[in-house]
C-alpha cells in the first residue's frame, strides 16, 4: 500500500515540477545583464547601478500607475490577501484593483527616504524596496538601520519583525531586525538600494548603514550582516515573481534575487572573479543549480576561487567566527546583566576579539550572557570537530560553556582546554568532536556566568567548525519524467538538504529525493 502511494505521489510531483514555477529563464536574465560579464567588485558594482536606474519612475500613492496600483499586483495573494511582511495581522485588497490605498496600511521604503534627505528622486517611487506595511509597524521602525536586535522594545510576533537597540560598530544603536522568514528578502532589497542608488547623498541615520560614493556604499558591517541573511534565508517565490512583476511595471530587475551570489563578487569572498551572467547560478525557472543550495556552501569552483591563493579560506572550513567582520552577525542574549551596564559581550577590535566580562566600576557583579552564531549546516558532513582558540584572566571557567543548540535542546560540549585565569594568553583547544551532530542544523552558544566572588574576563579569538563534505550524488535529477523507480530494488532517501533518512526517519513527510542507481527523483514522502 506504501508502495502504491509513493509511486502515485512521484507521478503527480514531477508533473507539477515539470512546470515552469517562474516566468524568467536564463536566457532572459542573462540577456538584461549582459553588460556586466568579465567585470568584479567596484566595475560590477558601478556598471549595475548605472544598468538598474534605468527605469520608469511612478507616481507616490495611490491612483492608477502609481505605488499602490502597482502593490495589486506585486504584493497580492491569489485570495486578494495582501503579503504582510511585518506581522501576522491580516489586510485584503478589493477583488477588483480600485488604485486605492488599504485601510491601516501605509507604503513602506524599507530604506528610508531620510537617509538621502526626503529629496525627491526615483529611489522615492522605487517598488524594489517599498511595501505594504502595517501603519503602527511602519511607525515602530521609523528610519532605524536594519540590523541585529540584542534589546527588544516593540515586537510585532513570532517569525515578525522587532524593533529595539543593538550593537552597530561597537556602539549601542536604535535599530529593526526582520523575522527569520523575511531576513533574505529584506537584504536583497538594501544590497539592491545601495547599488542602485549609489550616486545619492546619505545624511544622518542613514549614515551608520551607508557611506556616501560609488563603493563601497553600504558598511562592512552591513554588507556582512546581509549577505549572511541573503545565504541563510534564500530566494524564494514570492520573491521571483515580485521580482518578474516589477519588472514588468518599472523596467528594472533586483539582480540579487536573479543571481542570488552575485553580492559575492561585489563585497564578498569572489571580489576577485570576473562576473559572467551565462555562467553564474540564477533563480531562473530552467536552472535548477540554486534549488540544490544549501545555506553556507562553497559555491562552483569556477565562480568563488579567488586569484589570490593566499587569502582562500580551508575547503574543510564549514563555519568560521569572524572577529573582524563578523559581530553583527551573532546573537546576544543578555540573561542577567550586571547592575549598571546594557552589556556583557562586546568586541573589542583592539585587540581583535569577542570578550565577556562583568566587572563594571570595579566591581565583581553577578551576570550571565549569551553570544549566539548563526545557523550552522552540517547535513552533508561527516568527520565534525570544533576548534577554539581563547584565553581567561581574573577568574576561572567553573561556570563559563561552549554549547550546542541543536533540535530545540542545549548541550555543553566538553573543551578540554581552559586559559590558567591568570594572563590573556591565548590557549587552543583543537579537534573537539562535533560527530554526533552529523546531518543536523546547529547553533553554537558561548555561555557566560559570573559572581561576585568569580569574574573572569573570556577572550574568544577564534572558532572554527570543520567537516568531510559528503557526497550524496543527488544533486541532479533526472529529466526523464517517465523513467520510474524499481521499488522492488534497493534506493536511498534522503531529504531536500542531503540528509540521509533511516529507520530512524520513519516517520519524515515531505519532499524528499529518492536515489537508485545513478538516477534521482523528487517526490513526496507521505
Amino acid at each position: 500500500m506504501k508502495r502504491i502511494l509513493l509511486f502515485a505521489s512521484i507521478i503527480a510531483l514531477l508533473s507539477v515540477w515539470s512546470t515552469n514555477t517562474f516566468a524568467a529563464d536564463r536566457a532572459t536574465i542573462a540577456k538584461y545583464y549582459s553588460s556586466l560579464k568579465g567585470l568584479k567588485k567596484e566595475e560590477l558594482k558601478k556598471a549595475l547601478g548605472t544598468l538598474l536606474r534605468q527605469h520608469k519612475t511612478l507616481g507616490y500613492g495611490k491612483g492608477k500607475g502609481n505605488v499602490w496600483d502597482a502593490f495589486y499586483t506585486t504584493d497580492r495573494k491569489e485570495n486578494n490577501e495582501v503579503v504582510n511582511r511585518y506581522s501576522s495581522e491580516k489586510f485584503t485588497f478589493p477583488s477588483t484593483n480600485n488604485y486605492q490605498d488599504v485601510a491601516g496600511m501605509n507604503i513602506e521604503h524599507s530604506f528610508p527616504k531620510s537617509w538621502w534627505g526626503k529629496t525627491e528622486n526615483p529611489a522615492n517611487s522605487d517598488i524594489h524596496h517599498l511595501y505594504p506595511s502595517p501603519s503602527k509597524d511602519n511607525s515602530q521602525k521609523g528610519n532605524f538601520p536594519m540590523a541585529i536586535v540584542t534589546t527588544v522594545k516593540h515586537n510585532s510576533g513570532a517569525g515578525y519583525d522587532k524593533v529595539g537597540t543593538g550593537t552597530i560598530e561597537g556602539k549601542t544603536q536604535n535599530c529593526w531586525e526582520p523575522g527569520d522568514t523575511w531576513k533574505g528578502d529584506f537584504a536583497r532589497s538594501y544590497m539592491y538600494m545601495a547599488t542602485t542608488y549609489s550616486n545619492l547623498t546619505w545624511v544622518k541615520m542613514g549614515l551608520v548603514t551607508n557611506i556616501t560614493g560609488e563603493y563601497p556604499t553600504l558598511k562592512n558591517w552591513a554588507s556582512t550582516l546581509y549577505r549572511q541573511w541573503s545565504k541563510n534565508d534564500k530566494v524564494s517565490e514570492i520573491e521571483t515573481k515580485r521580482n518578474d512583476a516589477v519588472y514588468a511595471i518599472q523596467g528594472n530587475r533586483n539582480p540579487f534575487i536573479d543571481y542570488p551570489f552575485i553580492a559575492e563578487y561585489i563585497w564578498g569572498d569572489s571580489v576577485n572573479v570576473s562576473f559572467d551572467p551565462n555562467k553564474a547560478i540564477t533563480t531562473a525557472s530552467d536552472d535548477a543549480r540554486y534549488g540544490s543550495y544549501a545555506v553556507t556552501p562553497s559555491l562552483p569552483d569556477a565562480e568563488t576561487t579567488p586569484s589570490t591563493p593566499e587569502t582562500t579560506q580551508d575547503e574543510n572550513v564549514i563555519y568560521n567566527l569572524d572577529i573582524d567582520n563578523g559581530w553583527n552577525t551573532l546573537e546576544k542574549n543578555n540573561i542577567t546583566l550586571p547592575t549598571g551596564s546594557t552589556y556583557v559581550w562586546t568586541h573589542d577590535e583592539t585587540h581583535k576579539v569577542f570578550k565577556a566580562s562583568a566587572f563594571v566600576k570595579k566591581q565583581r557583579l553577578a551576570s550571565e550572557a549569551l553570544l549566539i552564531t548563526p545557523e550552522i549546516d552540517l547535513t552533508n558532513y561527516k568527520d565534525l570537530t570544533l576548534d577554539l582558540e581563547h584565553a581567561l584572566k581574573f577568574g576561572n571557567h567553573e561556570n563559563l560553556s561552549v554549547e550546542v543548540v541543536v533540535d530545540g535542546t542545549t548541550e555543553v560540549l566538553n573543551i578540554p582546554v581552559w586559559g590558567d585565569g591568570k594572563s590573556f594568553k591565548a590557549v587552543k583547544a583543537t579537534a573537539v568532536s562535533l560527530e554526533k551532530y552529523a546531518g543536523k542544523k546547529v547553533k553554537l552558544q558561548f555561555r557566560y556566568k559570573s559572581t561576585t566572588t568569580n569574574c573572569p574576563t573570556w577572550q574568544i579569538k577564534s572558532m572554527n567548525v570543520k567537516g568531510t563534505k559528503v557526497t550524496t550524488g543527488i544533486n541532479n535529477t533526472t529529466n526523464d519524467a517517465f523513467a520510474q523507480p524499481n521499488f522492488d530494488e534497493p534506493y536511498e532517501l534522503f531529504t531536500i538538504d542531503g540528509m540521509k533518512l533511516d529507520s530512524n526517519n520513519s516517520n519524515y513527510r515531505g519532499i524528499v529525493i529518492l536515489k537508485q542507481g545513478n538516477k534521482t527523483w523528487k517526490m513526496y514522502k507521505r
